[in-house]
């Protein structure tokens, strides 16, 4: 006999596994310390999840821990042991000789353990009549059944107490997630990289192998699918398109609800078609649809509606099933990102909008001389690739691609017989000419929103050595923007065709700035647009017209 000689020795060892701090190893201890008690090949500790009713494997020892168990979890409702947790008994027999060899249950749980068996018991763990787990024991030699009911009474407790313990600590660890989360996501108010943070952090925060976001297409009413942590998703030449109502995603988005389906293969809403072209294997889903709140937008303008934009899907849960507060955290999660998505792309439509609105004001100032027209724009684009090739951070490049295709808006009030006259300028005229760097000053002057630009409109005719105007400004009373837009304007001119002359060659243009470097121009900056045009970042007007 291998039962502890004394009752000593018996309760002393029960106190020891119970002074186990860990949910895993008191789980292995106990489970050693039944199989020890009644000689068992082989057996396997399983936790209740009330949630979905099922019981999960938390540990297997023996024959069985040598062997790949076919599943991780078993219903309640359809198992040997569920059976004994149904019944409220603390311990049931099974005699597998006696039954019927075709029964579906006994041919499933050999298939589950992964041998054969002879004779099975299952010790119910309840704490104040609740079950919290179950031991199921095979092929064992003897049943001490007071010292297994002992050991059921006294580990039920403090198996509950340390599981309470760990889901305290991984509530708050996933509560702390998060709020990290939530606060990377509303540091930044670009539409796509929103997209990526939801999709890479709903990932991780429901530990899941891949989670994808689908957004409505307004037209036909389908869900696209947007971005997928499995890269694979995303990089298809065609994109991933559910028909409107299909799909487990589908249903979420028409409805409203959030949905858990613990196995797609069953469910009848799983939409087969995005795992056939993605090669993906889905075995189970949470979606939550991603709703906006009402956003007040100011100026008398009301409300946004409240409104579903897509939908988000945790795949393949890696540690058990999805489970209540799984919903909680991805329907928290989904509602706060939906609407920082919301508000960004709210901000690109109007930055888009403003951006737009600016290319229409500088085309028309251009196409008062017929000699100028998209002067403005590749002023732009040759300003914006000087700023990248320097290093300069995206928000003082934001600036500059405004500044420099607003930096000849002066010329708006020079009469259109000076700005297309084809003979030479009198003096007059031509101090009328140099007159609209602080002309367009003044104007952008009255809009607080571009003061930041301003530099662009004032400096950019302004030279190193001081010859320049309005002011006569010298060196660093130079601002960078108006150094940089001071390049980007005359290497456009000198490429571009005027009423007096041709345009020069590329090589001729590069040669006159090089000539001027440190006297008219920062040097710098005429390495940064030669190293631009070299990487094929810009294009003059002709290589415009010749594409």
């Amino acid at each position: 006999m291998v039962i502890p000689e004394s009752l000593n020795a018996f309760l002393l060892d029960t106190n020891q596994i119970a002074e186990t701090t860990e949910v895993f190893d008191l789980v292995e201890k106990t489970l050693a310390y039944c199989m020890k008690l009644v000689q068992a090949s082989s057996g396997i500790f399983f936790l209740v999840d009330a949630s979905s009713k099922q019981l999960v494997v938390q540990s297997n020892q023996g024959e069985a821990s040598g062997l790949k168990l076919t599943r991780k979890n078993l219903d309640i409702s359809d198992s040997f042991p569920g059976e004994c947790l149904e019944n409220k008994r603390v311990l049931t027999t099974f005699d597998f000789s006696a039954l019927d060899a075709q029964n579906p249950r006994h041919l499933d749980m050999e298939t589950f353990v992964g041998h054969s068996i002879r004779n099975a018991v299952s010790l119910s763990l309840l704490c104040q009549n609740r079950p919290v787990g179950v031991i199921q024991l095979y092929n064992y030699q003897q049943l001490p059944v007071d010292l297994l009911e002992f050991v059921a009474g006294r580990m039920a407790p403090e198996l509950d107490k340390l599981m309470y313990l760990l889901e305290s600590r991984n509530t708050i660890r996933r509560l702390e997630s998060l709020i990290g989360i939530m606060g990377g996501i509303g540091s930044t108010l670009d539409p796509t990289k929103i997209l990526q943070l939801i999709i890479e952090d709903a990932s991780n925060l429901l530990n899941v192998e891949a989670s994808s976001l689908f957004l409505i297409d307004k037209e036909s009413g389908d869900v696209t699918l947007q971005l997928s942590s499995n890269k694979e998703h995303t990089s298809m030449e065609h994109a991933v398109r559910v028909p409107a109502g299909k799909g487990v995603i589908g249903y979420v988005v028409q409805t409203g609800e959030t949905v858990i389906v613990n196995d797609a293969k069953a469910d009848i809403r799983h939409y087969t078609g995005v795992d056939s072209q993605v090669n993906f294997n889905t075995r189970s889903i949470l979606a939550v649809p991603l709703k906006s709140h009402p956003i007040n937008l100011g100026a008398n303008r009301g409300s946004s509606l409240e409104q579903i934009i897509g939908g988000l899907e945790a795949i393949n849960k890696r540690d058990g099933l999805f489970d209540a507060f799984d919903i909680k955290l991805m329907q928290s999660f989904a509602s706060q990102a939906a609407t920082v998505f919301q508000i960004a792309q709210m901000y690109k439509e109007a930055n888009d909008l403003f951006v737009d609105a600016l290319k229409a004001l500088t085309a028309a100032i251009d196409e008062k001389d017929p000699y100028t027209q998209g002067h403005s724009q590749r002023v732009s684009e040759f300003s914006v690739a000087i700023a990248t090739e320097l290093g300069l951070d995206a928000e003082t490049i934001h600036h500059i691609r405004i500044g420099s295709m607003l930096h000849d808006i002066g010329k708006i009030w020079i009469p259109d017989r000076i700005l297309k006259k084809k003979g030479k300028l009198t003096a007059n005229q031509y101090q009328k000419m140099k007159d609209h760097p602080a002309t367009g000053e003044k104007i952008i002057g009255a809009v607080p929103m571009l003061k930041e630009e301003s530099s662009a409109i004032l400096e950019h005719h302004e030279r190193l050595d001081g010859s320049g105007y309005p002011n006569g400004l010298k060196g660093d009373q130079i601002s960078l923007m108006g150094r940089i837009v001071a390049v980007a304007d005359a290497f456009d001119a000198m490429t571009s065709d005027r009423q007096y002359r041709q345009a020069m060659s590329v090589e001729e243009a590069c040669q006159r700035l090089l000539s001027e470097a440190g006297t008219h121009f920062d040097p710098m900056i005429i390495q940064a647009i030669l190293k631009a045009y070299q990487k094929g970042y810009i294009f003059t007007e002709h290589e415009r017209d010749r594409s």
